[in-house]
């Protein structure tokens, strides 16, 4: 889909670019990205080259060459399927294993969905619970991170025309509690959308998108010190707003405090280019002019999905338009205030759509996935794999495995010496299920 997306279109996770007219770009990715990253327990070791800079990554253990990974799907349909759509969006490390979440609207509407495992291969679907999971019309999980209480997830809620930010918490994830609602908080007159959380700061800083034009959206950010009681941060023109539409779809906190990215419209290019925040304190946020690339902005349209602390500092990922199409797209920073733009077509581009949702760290290695094809009912998911986040290789694709039936990969967490990546596939044009692939070390 191309140009301005709808409100349901947007909060049901179908991806779509813009046309230059500043409509929201959102994807999911995001989330999963930063969240998953955040609640894993690695080999990594973390040093810090200044008190201004974030933490550059680096480790102990040997680096896994791409190759090394072996693909397997996870689960069964029995768990995954049903009728209409079931799609998992993020996933994150717990005590009990693995919780992986999403959206079904198997019942007629969409329900918060989860699913959990001790192993990564044999899954579980937690029993819909209407009171927290469900209600009436549509709700959804964007991300989740573990802390608090155990787990965070952030997402939203909808009723009649009007969405609103919503965030529910699980002791191991098994059972989920949905947060009261707040208006002044996660409400308002028009509707507003949380896309990603991740723990630093005052306990956990939360980033997404309200509606308060109508047709503007503006990024937003919210905060909490236990997971439990969140305040909005008020809102700076100057900082989350401006004409036509802005987004913040994805967090990372650093040494020194919080990076977002999104999107939003540049009135002088007519066009949707990726956006950049940072903050001290995840209270108090500051806009990147030109979203810090020295280079300019790029001649497409660009949306940024998600950020992780590693690489460099920083690596931030999500995709572009070019000549009709979309290409992967990834940019480093040491600081978070400058960026470099990684040109690699043959890796990140090719024919039809590339898009990466979604990035974790594993030991030394970047894992990002996402999908590769013409359209969503026909694309493969997609791996690309690197050492430093500069230099990338795109892994080869097995078509047994990662390229059956319209599979789209949306979220990665790092998982013993491999990954577990979550995402759905297409059994039918009009049928959409939770997906779990495993990549494995043999040995």
């Amino acid at each position: 889909m191309r140009g301005r997306i709808s409100i349901l279109v947007l909060v049901v996770l179908l991806a779509a670019c813009g046309d230059g007219t500043g409509g929201p770009t959102v994807t999911t990715t995001t989330q999963a990205a930063i969240t998953t990253t955040t609640a894993i327990a690695t080999t990594t070791t973390t040093t810090t080259t200044t008190t201004t800079q974030p933490p550059a990554t680096t480790t102990t253990t040997s680096t896994v060459p791409s190759a090394a990974y072996v693909w397997s799907r996870a689960g069964d349909e029995a768990v995954f399927g049903g009728s209409g759509t079931q799609m998992l969006v993020g996933v994150a490390v717990a005590s009990l294993g693995l919780v992986a979440i999403g959206l079904d609207d198997s019942g007629g509407d969409y329900d918060a969905a989860v699913w959990t495992s001790v192993d990564g291969l044999t899954w579980v679907r937690v029993p819909d619970d209407e009171a927290a999971l469900g209600g009436p019309d549509d709700q959804g999980m964007f991300s989740v991170v573990g802390g608090g209480p155990g787990l965070v997830a952030v997402g939203y809620v909808w009723s009649g025309d009007d969405g609103d930010g919503a965030v529910w918490t699980s002791v191991d994830g098994s059972a989920w509690t949905r947060v009261p609602h707040d208006e002044a908080v996660f409400g308002g007159p028009f509707s507003q959308l949380v896309f990603d959380v991740v723990v630093g700061g005052p306990g956990f800083v939360a980033v997404g998108a309200d509606g308060m034009n109508g047709g503007d959206w503006n990024a937003a950010v919210w905060t909490s010190a236990d997971g439990l009681i969140w305040t909005r941060v008020p809102h700076d023109e100057q900082a989350f707003g401006g004409p036509r539409d802005q987004t913040a779809q994805g967090v990372a906190a650093v040494s020194d405090g919080f990076v977002a990215v999104g999107s939003a419209y540049d009135p002088e290019t007519a066009r949707t280019v990726a956006a950049v925040w940072v903050s001290d304190d995840g209270l108090t946020w500051e806009r990147i002019p030109g979203g810090g690339q020295s280079e300019g902005p790029s001649p497409f349209n660009e949306d940024l999905t998600g950020v992780v602390a590693a690489g460099p500092g920083l690596v931030a990922f999500g995709y572009e338009e070019s000549n009709s199409d979309l290409n992967a797209t990834v940019w480093v920073s040491v600081d978070g205030h400058d960026w470099t733009r990684i040109d690699d077509p043959e890796v990140l581009g090719g024919p039809g759509d590339q898009r990466i949702n979604s990035v974790a760290a594993v030991g030394s290695v970047l894992v990002a996935v996402g999908s590769d094809g013409p359209n969503s009912a026909d694309s493969d998911a997609a791996v690309w794999v690197s050492e430093d986040g500069l230099t990338w290789t795109r892994v080869p694709d097995d078509e047994s495995v990662l390229g059956v039936a319209g599979a789209q990969a949306r979220g990665v967490a790092a998982w013993h010496s491999g990954v577990v990546v979550v995402g759905s596939d297409h059994p039918t044009l009009d049928d959409e299920n939770a997906a779990v692939w495993i990549g494995t070390i043999p040995g």
